[in-house]
């Protein structure tokens, strides 16, 4: 008779039993591997740089999921960089991370080794602001623009996903940044990680990818 799952496939393969296939997001999420976050800020001025910062634990590299961005006024750029243990001096308090799986989801319990800081709770080496270490060099991504129409009829846009996922590996730190295309306008955002080991090789010379 074989095992089960010699069975399960026999059957399958003959029609008369199926597959259950999962998408990784599913499976994360019922892991409990799968976080979320959010911050809504009100009243920015056209022009303005808007920074967060995410320190990557050193267990397991991250998976960040497409930013959501949204805006009431002509739209955002989000943009990525790297920044170095030796540019920040002092941590405060990090934002919550919310677990996707429902009975793991009270912050002040359950927390990913990563973590999130918006800008004011993060001093940087010498007190310099987070647009010090915006620069070309750093830069790790493309541009990611939201961008409507200047007519005030069509200002703003619902929060969408924009831009891929990012392989992030342990101990790095990002920055990222929200550009403000407009004056007085609420921009939200919205990110998404896993946590956890990469079922890809990433030093095998032999995988064949």
């Amino acid at each position: 008779m074989g095992s089960f799952l010699q069975r399960l496939l026999e059957a399958a393969f003959k029609g008369l039993r199926a597959l259950n296939i999962q998408f990784y997001d599913e499976s994360n999420k019922k892991l409990g591997l799968q976080w979320e976050a959010s911050r809504r800020i009100t009243g920015v001025a056209n022009g303005a740089k808007l920074y967060s910062v995410i320190i990557v634990g050193s267990n397991n590299p991250i998976d960040l999921k497409s930013r959501v961005l949204g805006a009431t006024g002509s739209g955002v750029i989000g943009r990525i960089y790297e920044l170095q243990p030796e540019d920040i001096d002092t941590l405060g308090t990090p934002d919550p991370w919310y677990n996707m799986r429902f009975d793991l989801a009270d912050p002040r319990v359950n927390q990913p080794d990563t973590q999130l800081y918006v800008e004011a709770e993060v001093t940087f080496a010498g007190g310099v602001p987070a647009s010090t270490f915006a620069t070309d060099a750093r830069k790790r991504g493309a541009d990611l623009i939201s961008e409507t129409s200047s007519l005030n009829r069509v200002k703003g846009f619902l929060a969408q996903s924009t831009g891929s996922n990012r392989i992030i590996y342990q101990d790095k730190i990002v920055l990222l940044e929200i550009e403000s295309l407009d004056a007085d306008q609420n921009i939200s955002a919205r990110l998404e990680i896993y946590e956890g080991g990469l079922d890809l090789p990433n030093n095998d010379k032999n995988f064949n990818s």
